[in-house]
Order: structure tokens, then sequence, then C-alpha cells
């Protein structure tokens, strides 16, 4: 049986398209990890750059923690006391000039100095800070109540108005009942998180990646026999049907999975190597690609993901044995 396993696997992966294709996939990942932009990133569709990892992971570690209303209120307390900084400020020229500009579009004096609208006598060097800006992706982030309540009525409206009788309205209650929990009772945790939310984002490239990978690998494993008409010859000989077939099924299985642990096993080294480990409390949801209504953290949700890429995975290599062994061409 031994000797049957290897005699499979060598047929398999020694194939020059095989070979071609693994290189392939492996040089595409790094190039993905390093270069690709994934909008799903929450505030950072950028590629990778030591500079900035080192910027971020110094900026928003320092507002690592719970976000609750203690949180919230030193983020606008940071932010106002630049914003009302009489040095940050234009000069009275002209911050008279920039009012003249505003009355002119019509607004109200009382509208123009408004605390509101204090950022627009802010000069321009202090706007575009590091100071400042380090402040955007927090502030973003104490909105997270604010916008788990928000999108939770707008999905629940929308369940309403689609489908109509008890199944909307439970599907409505359903909604409510989630987000409800997510803006009322759960405490999100906010931190540096980009080597987590990078990890994540790979997920969703491996169904490219390895399907390409196991097509060719796999697509051949039977059918290879039938095309060269050596099929009869080797279920006829002694445990032909029994130990072959098995043979090719377990060689199969574990390259699909091997395959996929190496993939997990670089994207984890290199990203948490390059980006940081940091983020695995931290909240996934970004309300513009990311709603979820879950109570998931980065981590949990990585694992969620990542057990339903593996079924996933035994799904599709259940799948291309089964296609090659009824295909008579490879």
């Amino acid at each position: 049986m031994k000797e049957l396993i290897g005699f499979e696997l060598k047929k398999t992966i020694r194939r020059p398209v095989v070979i071609g294709v693994f290189i392939a996939m492996l040089v595409i990942d790094l190039l993905l990890i390093f270069l690709g932009t994934f909008p799903s990133e929450p505030t950072r569709s950028i590629s990778y750059s030591r500079e900035e990892v080192i910027q971020l992971r110094q900026e928003q570690s320092a507002f690592a923690g719970a976000i609750d209303d203690i949180w919230t209120q030193r983020i606008r307390d940071m932010k106002n006391g630049i914003l009302n900084n009489p040095a940050n400020q234009v000069n009275e020229a002209e911050r008279k000039r920039i009012t003249e500009e505003l009355l002119a579009q019509g607004l109200s004096r009382a509208a123009i100095n408004s605390p509101d609208n204090i950022v627009r006598f802010i000069r321009e060097d202090v706007l575009h800070s590091r100071e400042l800006q380090r402040l955007e992706d927090p502030e973003v982030a104490s909105n997270f109540y604010k916008y788990v309540d928000q999108v939770g009525k707008e999905t629940a409206k929308y369940y309403r108005e689609t489908y109509a009788g008890p199944k909307g309205e439970a599907l409505a209650s359903k909604a409510e009942e989630m987000y409800g929990y997510l803006s009322n009772e759960y405490e999100a945790y906010y931190d540096y998180d980009w080597g987590w939310s990078r990890l994540h984002a790979m997920q969703t490239v491996l169904p490219f990646t390895i399907g390409l990978l196991l097509i060719v690998a796999l697509a051949p494993m039977f059918s290879y026999e039938y095309s060269k008409t050596t099929d009869s010859l080797l279920l006829s000989a002694k445990y032909g049907k029994s130990k072959l077939v098995k043979a090719k099924m377990i060689v199969g299985f574990s390259l699909a999975i091997l395959s996929w642990l190496l993939i997990q096993f670089i994207n984890i080294a290199i990203v948490f190597c390059f980006f940081g480990i940091a983020g695995s409390k931290s909240f996934v949801q970004n309300w513009v690609m990311n709603k979820s209504p879950y109570a998931f953290t980065y981590l949990t949700s990585y694992l969620a993901v990542t057990a339903i890429s593996f079924v996933g995975l035994l799904f599709l290599t259940s799948m291309l044995l089964l296609i090659s062994s009824r295909s008579k061409t490879p």
C-alpha cells in the first residue's frame, strides 16, 4: 500500500504543470501579502510599507482599549485640544477673509462661529499633521455603537419592505435582536490590527490559489489511466480495485490538505512577522464592506473563516476526484 501511495504521489507532483502552478501559487500569495490592496481592510486599502506599519502601530496601539464612554471622551478631548488651540488657528486677517466667503455662500454668522465649523479656521499644516490625522481612525471607531444602531435599523427596514408578512417581520426582528445586542450590550475593542486584517483578507484569495492547484493536480488522478487505456489493466490486477483506488484517494486528500496547511502557515508567519500580531481582540466590522451582526473579534472571525475554508477544501477535493473518476480525458 505504501508503494502505491508513493507511486501515485510522485506521479502527481512531478508533472511539470503541477510544479509550475505550485510555484505560481506561492509567488502570487507572497505578492498579495505585500502588494495587495483589500477594500475589506478597515480604512487601510494600501499595500505593505514598513514605515506605514511602524507609524500605525505606534499611533493606534496608544489608544488600545475597550470602546466605552471614557475612551470616546478621551479621543474627543484630544481632538478639541488641537482644534481649540489658538496657535493652530489662522490669523485674524485670514479668519476675516474666510468668514466673508462663507457669508457670501449664505451661511449665517452663528453657523460660521459654531464649534462644528472650527475646522474651517485651522491652519493647513495642522490639518495635515500626524498629530491630528492619527486621531481619525480611533474617532471612526468611537462611532461603533452609533453605526451598529444605524445599520440595524436599515437592515430591519429593508427586510420589512422586501419580504411582506411573517417572513419579513421574522427577519427584521432577528436583525434588530442581533444588532441590538452589539449596540447595547457588546463592548467593542480597539487596537492596531493591520496584521489580523491582512491575514483575514488573504483567506478570500485561497479559493483561487489553492483551487487552481487542486484542479491541475487532481483532475487527472483517475482520468489519466482512462486516457491511456491502462485503467482495465490496473483495476484487474491483484488488489487493483481496493488498493489502487484507495491510494489515489489518500494522495488526493493529502495533497489538498498539505497544500492548504502550507499556505496557511506561510500567511500566518509572514503577515505576523511583517505586519505585527496585535489586534486579535479588535472588532471586524468596518460598516462599508463588512456589516456583520455577529460579535466577532478578528481572532474568532479568522477561526470561523478558516474552518469554513477547510470544509470547502474537502468538498472541492471530493468533487474533483469524483469528476476525474467519471471522466475519460485528463
